[in-house]
This record gives C-alpha cells, structure tokens and sequence, in this order.
C-alpha cells in the first residue's frame, strides 16, 4: 500500500473551487465533519453545487437560515444543493433556512444514470468506516446505492472521511481503499453513526395501515420506505407472519 495523505476536514474543503460540483454525501453516510469546514467558506466560493441526499443528521449547512437578499450563489450565498432524495436536512433548508435546490425525480435504480449526467461531480466528500487490514474502507449501511458511482464519475479528486461510527458493510462493490487513484486524502473522525429518529404515528397514518396490512398475505415479501407510515405499517405487520 501507498503512503495514505491524512488530512484536516478544513483541508479537505479547501479543495473545493467556485463552480465546482462537489458530491457531499447520502443518508448515513454525509460526510458531516468536511461539510461543516465547507460551511466555514461560505464567504469566500461562488456558484457551489453541492450533490447529496437524505440528510438526517443536523449540521450547519442546513440549519443557517440563508439570506433572501443574497441571490443564490453568489459569495455569503454560494451553495445550491442538488438532490435525488429530499430529506430531513433538505426539506429543514429550503422550507425554513431559504437554501436554494434542484430536485430530480427518478427510479434509485437509475443512480449510476443520475450520476454520470446530472451529478457530475467534481469532488466528492465520502464518510466511509474505518480501513480493514488490507486498507480497505466500507461505504457504510447506505454507501452500497451510489457511492460507487460517485468514485467512479468524480473528475478531480475524492475524499475520505473515516468516521469510528461508520458500519464495515461487506460486500466487494462497498469496499474503497485508502490508497485508490482518486482519494486524494483521508479525514479521521471520532463520531456517532446517524441515527434516524422514529416518527410519531398519527391515527390517520394508523387507520391507513390497519387497511394495508388486512391485504398482506402470510409469507409475503415487503419492502418498506420510511417516514410514519411506513412506521406504522412495520409494527401492524407483527401480527402477520
């Protein structure tokens, strides 16, 4: 193995240049620690694209109410996030902080599409686990859906951001190593996984489960979504088998 080129979270961001699209994360898996250094030059980057989905974890660059007399993109206002997956961290910033976005609507199967010609990236930010004892990293529990895509469309330069919380997920296509061509540094953090909170099941939400679930036959196969309703659904199926 090659010499790994550990690295600050702010020296990670400094990568970054005005007009760059930069990859910043999905779900489990944001790379929280660098997107808050990014954050700190937020005076300073113009027109920056920030690529990312299915924010649970609070950070600052989604909970800085942005100003209305900024046009998006210009310095003080520079970051316009592009997404395939509102989630909470979006959602909390266009509807409360004023951050601008752009929004597309596809099949998830369709991820390595979406990278290759609306992501774009120039950089990308990855949390990934600790390394195995052959250097190798894991994208972690959500990593498997896109991040390999990511690597693979990035045109500069990726960072790694190796996070004590992050899940070892096995599996060859969740694997990165440290020394890969592109991953120009490593980030070292001490931080809890994300968690995603349970959402409070309202009656509506319970009388439309009670509905659905009378239609689930016994060994049948499920997936389930997230958010209260599915919540609700999870725990009426305990009586199915």
């Amino acid at each position: 193995m090659t010499q790994i080129n550990y690295i600050t979270a702010s020296e990670a961001a400094a990568s970054v240049r005005s007009g760059d699209r930069v990859y910043i994360g999905t779900s489990s898996s944001f790379a929280y620690e660098i997107v808050d250094a990014l954050y700190d030059r937020k005076d300073e980057l113009e027109n920056v694209t920030l690529l990312c989905s299915m924010s649970i974890t609070p950070c600052r660059m989604f909970d800085t109410d942005w100003p209305k007399d900024i046009p998006p993109g210009s310095k003080g206002n520079p970051f316009i996030f592009d997404t395939f997956f509102l989630g909470a961290g979006e959602r909390s910033a266009h509807r409360k902080h004023n951050m601008a976005f752009e929004f597309t609507s596809f099949h998830l199967s369709q991820i390595d599409l979406w990278m290759r010609e609306i992501g774009r990236p120039d950089i990308s930010f990855l949390q990934v686990s600790r390394p195995d004892e052959n250097g190798r990293c894991s994208y972690g529990s959500a990593g498997i859906c896109d991040h390999k895509y990511v690597v693979e469309e990035t045109k500069r330069e990726v960072f790694l951001e190796s996070n004590t919380g992050s899940p070892y997920i096995f599996g060859q296509d969740n694997l990165i190593s440290m020394d890969h061509e592109k991953v120009a540094g490593v980030v070292l953090t001490d931080n809890n996984a994300p968690e995603l909170m349970p959402d409070k099941i309202d009656d509506v939400s319970k009388e439309i489960s009670e509905i659905v679930v009378a239609e689930v036959p016994d060994g049948a196969t499920l997936q389930l979504g997230l958010g209260k309703m599915s919540t609700a659904i999870g725990y009426d199926l305990k009586q199915k088998r």
